[in-house]
This record gives C-alpha cells, sequence and structure tokens, in this order.
C-alpha cells in the first residue's frame, strides 16, 4: 500500500474519531487506540526523497545513450520543484504527527482528550491534506514528462535506424557482388516465391529485382534490402507473420517499403444543414437512405474497422503475459477499448461499402500484421474482417443497426470479434458497445459522439472475465465524461484486476489483492497525439491518414479504388456526389438482375461457417486464406466489377 493511501486513511479515521470526542469529551482508551495506531504506521513510512526515486533512462528506453541529459528535457524543473514542496509537507507531517502521538500517548492514561490535541488533530488533518493534493500534483507531472521522454527517445531510436539504414544500403551499393552460397533450396510448386536457405553468415544471392525482404535465423527477425541480385541482412525491430523454421533462413517477398503520407487535403467548409437531415431521416434506417458526400468522411466502414486495429501493439503485449491469464484478459480488454479512441471527434460519416467491397491492410512491414475486409451484406449491412499477427488471430462480422431518434444518430453493431492466442490456444470474445452521435447546438449543427453500455470480453478457454461499463453521463451527472471502469475476475469470480479509463485518453491497470486493496498500479495504454491541422483533415489520426493511401496490387474492389470516396477525399464534392448516386444505382440494377435469375450473391474471401464450426452465433464467417495467393500472383479476375458505372 502505498504512502498516500495510507495517509489517507489515517485522515480519514481520526476525523472520524475528532468528531465523536467533539460530543463526547471523555472515551475510554480503546476508543482512540486505532487511531493512534494508524498514525504511528503512517509515520514510520521512509522520507518522500527514499521512497519516490527519480525517473531513470533505462526505466523508459533500454536504448538511450549515457549522455542524455534530462536536466534540460521537458520539464524537470517542474519536477523538482513539486517534489520539494512535497518533501516540505512529508516534514509537516512528520513534526507535527510526532508532536499528536506523544499528547495522544499523555492523555492515553487518563483516558479523556483536552481540546488543544483535538485542534492538533485538526491541524494535522489539513497537513495531510495538503500533501495528497501536493502527491496528485506530482504524480500528474511526472506521468506527463515520462509520455514526453518516451516520444523523444522513440524519435531518437527512429532517427537513428534510419540513419544506419542509409549507411548500410551505401556500403551494400559498393560491395562487389558474391559468390552465391544457397543451398538446400525448397522445392515448391505453387507460385509463393518463398524460398529456403541453411543458417549462414554474411550475405548470399537470389534471383529478384530490387525490393525489401524479411529473413529470420532460428526465431530472430532480421530485414534484408535486395540490391542488384544481392541480399544482404541486419536486425530489424518489427514481428513478421511467418512460422519459425529452426535452423534455417525463411526469405518472404514483400514491396519495398516506402513513406506512408502524413497528410491529406483539408475538408472544404461547406454548411450543413443538419436540422433538414434530421427531420428527413427521423425513425429511419440511414443505410437505406442515398446521404450526400458532406455528411461523409472519406473512408469507408471496412476502413474504419480496420482502425480499430491501430492499438493492436497491445495483443502483443498480452502475448506476453504468459504467468498471470487474468492480467492478459484485462490488456486485451482495453485493446477492445481502445477501438473507441477517435469517435470522440469523428463526427462524420464513412461510406457505407458496395456489397463484394473489400479493403485489404497489409502492416507487416513495419507492424507485424495484416487484414482484409469485405462487404459480405448489403441490407442489412454486414462487414466481416480477419487480421493475423504476432501469433494472434482476429476474426470478426458486425452488422449496423443505425437509427435516427430527435437529436441523435445511434449505432447498435450486431455481432463479436474472437482473438485468438497461438500460444496455449486461449480464445478471447467480446461484442461492441452503442454509439450515439447527438446534435447538441440544432442552430450551428455541432455534434458531439459518446459510446455507452457494458462491453464484456470472455476467456472462452479458461473462464475469465472482464465487465467494462461505458459510463453514460447525463446532464446532471458528476461523473468524469466519457469514464470507463470494470473489474477482471478469474474463473471463480474473484476480482484480480480492476480498470478505470477515460475512452479516448488513457486506460490504468489496478492488481487488487484479497482485501480488495491496490498493489500495483500500471497505464497500460494511451492514446496517440493528432497530427498537426488534424480538425481540419476529418479529425483522422495518423493511421487513418494512411488507410486510404493509393497503393499498387491491391484488390480491384478495395475501398482505396472507389471513384466516389478518392473526389470526395480530394474536395470534388459535386463530382463525388453524382458519381455515388450512379454507383448506387448499378448496386440497385446488379441486385435486380440476381432476383431475376434467382441467386444470391457470396462474399469472395470469406465463407459461411457450418454450424458445427461456429462458436456462437454471431460466429458466422472465416476468411478464405487464397486471397493473399491471389494477390501474390494479381489474379484479381474473381473480383466483381462493382465500381463501373
Amino acid at each position: 500500500m502505498s504512502l498516500q493511501t495510507r495517509l489517507r486513511i489515517a485522515r480519514r479515521s481520526i476525523a472520524n474519531y475528532s468528531s465523536k470526542l467533539r460530543r463526547k469529551r471523555r472515551s475510554t482508551i480503546r476508543s482512540i487506540d486505532s487511531a493512534a495506531l494508524l498514525l504511528k504506521v503512517a509515520l514510520e513510512q521512509p522520507l518522500i526523497e527514499h521512497a519516490i526515486k527519480p525517473v531513470q533512462p533505462n526505466d523508459i528506453d533500454s536504448g538511450i545513450h549515457d549522455d542524455v541529459d534530462l536536466s534540460k528535457i521537458g520539464n524537470c524543473h517542474e519536477i523538482r520543484t513539486s517534489l520539494k514542496e512535497l518533501q516540505k509537507y512529508e516534514i509537516m507531517i512528520q513534526n507535527q504527527g510526532g508532536e499528536l502521538v506523544n499528547l495522544l500517548t499523555k492523555e492515553l492514561s487518563t483516558g479523556a482528550i483536552s481540546r488543544a490535541t483535538i485542534d492538533r488533530i485538526q491541524l494535522f488533518k489539513m497537513a495531510s491534506g495538503a500533501m495528497i493534493d501536493a502527491a496528485a500534483n506530482f504524480t500528474d507531472i511526472a506521468t506527463n514528462e515520462i509520455d514526453f521522454l518516451k516520444n523523444l527517445f522513440i524519435q531518437e531510436r527512429e532517427i537513428r535506424f534510419k540513419l544506419e539504414k542509409e549507411n548500410f544500403e551505401l556500403k551494400a551499393r559498393m560491395d562487389e557482388p558474391s559468390t552465391s552460397r544457397t543451398k538446400n533450396r525448397a522445392n515448391t510448386t505453387d507460385s509463393t516465391d518463398v524460398e529456403f536457405f541453411d543458417a549462414i553468415e554474411g550475405s548470399f544471392e537470389i534471383a529478384s529485382n530490387e525490393q525489401q525482404v524479411l529473413v529470420r535465423e532460428k526465431g530472430k527477425y532480421q530485414a534484408s534490402l535486395r540490391i542488384n541480385n544481392k541480399v544482404e541482412y541486419k536486425p530489424l525491430l518489427m514481428s513478421p507473420l511467418t512460422e519459425e523454421l529452426p535452423g534455417k533462413f525463411e526469405v518472404m517477398a514483400i514491396e519495398k517499403k516506402h513513406q506512408r503520407r502524413t497528410k491529406i487535403p483539408f475538408r472544404p467548409s461547406n454548411s450543413v444543414n443538419y436540422l433538414a437531415l434530421a427531420k428527413h431521416c427521423v425513425g429511419k434506417d440511414p443505410t437505406k437512405i442515398s446521404m450526400p458526400v458532406d455528411f461523409n468522411e472519406p473512408l469507408s466502414v471496412l476502413q474504419r474497422s480496420t482502425e480499430d486495429l491501430e492499438y493492436v501493439y497491445l495483443l502483443d503485449m498480452a502475448l506476453e503475459e504468459t504467468q498471470d491469464p487474468s492480467r492478459r484478459l484485462a490488456i486485451v480488454a482495453i485493446f477492445a477499448l481502445s477501438a473507441y479512441s477517435t469517435t470522440g471527434v469523428r463526427t462524420t460519416k464513412p461510406f457505407n461499402p458496395l456489397l463484394g467491397e473489400t479493403y485489404e491492410c497489409d502492416r507487416s512491414a513495419d507492424f507485424g500484421w495484416r487484414s482484409v475486409a469485405e462487404q459480405v451484406s448489403h441490407h442489412p449491412p454486414t462487414c466481416a474482417l480477419y487480421a493475423e499477427g504476432r501469433r494472434w488471430k482476429l476474426n470478426q462480422s458486425y452488422t449496423l443497426s443505425t437509427k435516427i431518434k430527435g437529436k441523435s444518430l445511434c449505432v447498435s453493431p450486431v455481432g463479436s470479434t474472437y482473438i485468438r492466442f497461438e500460444d496455449n490456444d486461449d480464445l478471447f470474445v467480446y461484442d461492441k458497445v452503442m454509439t450515439a452521435t447527438t446534435m447538441t447546438n440544432i442552430v450551428t449543427g455541432k455534434l458531439q459522439t459518446e459510446n455507452f453500455g457494458d462491453l464484456v470480453v470472455m476467456n472462452a478457454k479458461t473462464g475469465g472475465k472482464c465487465e467494462l461499463k461505458f459510463h453514460d453521463r447525463g446532464y446532471f451527472s458528476r461523473e468524469e465524461p466519457r469514464k470507463v471502469t470494470g473489474e477482471v475476475c478469474d474463473p471463480n469470480g474473484l476480482v484480480e484486476y480492476r480498470i478505470e479509463a477515460i475512452w479516448d485518453r488513457y486506460a490504468h491497470l489496478y492488481k487488487i489483492d484479497s482485501d480488495e486493496k491496490i498493489e500495483h498500479e500500471d497505464t497500460i495504454w494511451t492514446i496517440n497525439s493528432l497530427p498537426e491541422n488534424s480538425s481540419q483533415m476529418h479529425n483522422f489520426t495518423k493511421f487513418a491518414i494512411e488507410l486510404n493511401e493509393p497503393e499498387d496490387g491491391v484488390a480491384s474492389t478495395d475501398s482505396r479504388l472507389r471513384p466516389d470516396q478518392r473526389l470526395m477525399e480530394d474536395g470534388d464534392w459535386s463530382n463525388a456526389n453524382a458519381i455515388k448516386q450512379k454507383l448506387e444505382e448499378a448496386q440497385r440494377v446488379r441486385r435486380k438482375e440476381r432476383e431475376e435469375k434467382g441467386t444470391a450473391s457470396r462474399p469472395v474471401w470469406f465463407v459461411r461457417k457450418s454450424e458445427e464450426e461456429m462458436i456462437d452465433k454471431n460466429d458466422v464467417y472465416k476468411f478464405n486464406d487464397e486471397y493473399w495467393r491471389y494477390k501474390m500472383n494479381d489474379e484479381w479476375d474473381v473480383c466483381p466489377k462493382i465500381f463501373d458505372y
């Protein structure tokens, strides 16, 4: 238990007993014995300067240079000032508490307590309160400074890695071609172009054009660059998707890494009549209403679903928790919570995908995961998504039920998310909560988005459960806005962790002992800062800006190739609206033709599961792994021509 917690308990106990003593001047020794004991326990703690250790660079990042001068970084002066103030109050409590203990000891023999002692208790109570406030202030300042240092050191590491890569490329171009040292090339009959090599050092030649590849030796990930048919390799800070091949290299070709975009055209400041829209759509399903692009953002629902994976590093973090299944469950729950982090400022509507529309996001080169999403049904609108990363797989499908009620647009996702860890076959299952966008000012059209409901994450293997409550803040509620609280229980229902979060800012995790007292506290997740001018770019995060970036080699049905969405992003809203109507009309024609022929549409990359394969009623679709083979061969003839009009 922390010193701050002990002081708070002592403060409350002393205040309680002093209140009783005002009404009854005489008391037994037993009546003040517990308060005196708590006070002595608090005073016997070490001094603040020993209890609170300064932040060390190695506590943040082991790769930091030893010559970093922390005194010149961030708010270190403010931290030192706050620490001195905290130590001042600690000395006051030591002095006043010592005197108070002496007075209580003398008066215990008489069984009565004097007015002077009560005044001393009040004085100690004030000093304790001041110290608690100072401790909270110090904690806030130190937390902000740690976040600042983390970002600074990460930037330094990225710059250092970039310089090393440039030096490596320069050296590789100057080297003479060496004799081929490849051995034991795998005989493959498919066209995946995956080759295997014995573990060697240095470099080896392979017939290929200049492109980046991945190499792994005995589980250690490495990167390489093919230059003039020669492959060099070095350590890489990433986690590819391939299985481990002991004693061999696995070379998996990927497209050459490029610098991703950091900005998009600013959103035009068009005046939108939200009141007229609300009046026209009250009680109707907006998915069946043709809306102008004025109400959209240049992303599809498929891309918004993929945006849930922005903080997918939390799943890799959970995989490292091999000894504590409850903590692993808690981190997975925080990952589920992080999917709502941008909804507070994103009040525009994503494009409804056309039936058969897809979206591929291959970030295996930098983040170590890749995903594919497809619109598998149009009425009701259903999106299926599959993602795979380092020893985990995610599968989900959601049908969006949308209604406009008065001033609010309510979106209720019906479906489930399934995450399987490959190390011990843990299976985590959860459903999403409701999102409501409300017009807070009818005149100006100001919108506000809130999430509310209960999000329950289950470990289907162990029976552990985490319940997260998204608090619905009413007009007269005193709760902090966008608050989330939850508990993580073991299979026997015993609470082992508590979660407190603000869904668009951070998530704290508390370890709870058998007496429901806090043993340990961690900040598991904090939101990424928005890029410069984000408010003029649809309030997009850096990750969202990259989602609709044009990319070669994707399926012909990919959302990046949707013409009205691309025109809308470029600011040509007039032509975007015209093409949007043509695309929707062409879709209605295709639907009518299927009805006349008596045929039903089928997804291309997802298939329906049989009842024996389904985990529950929401586990409907499974991914067809053939997608990646078609991509490698650039064979997209199987895709419907949904963007023709």
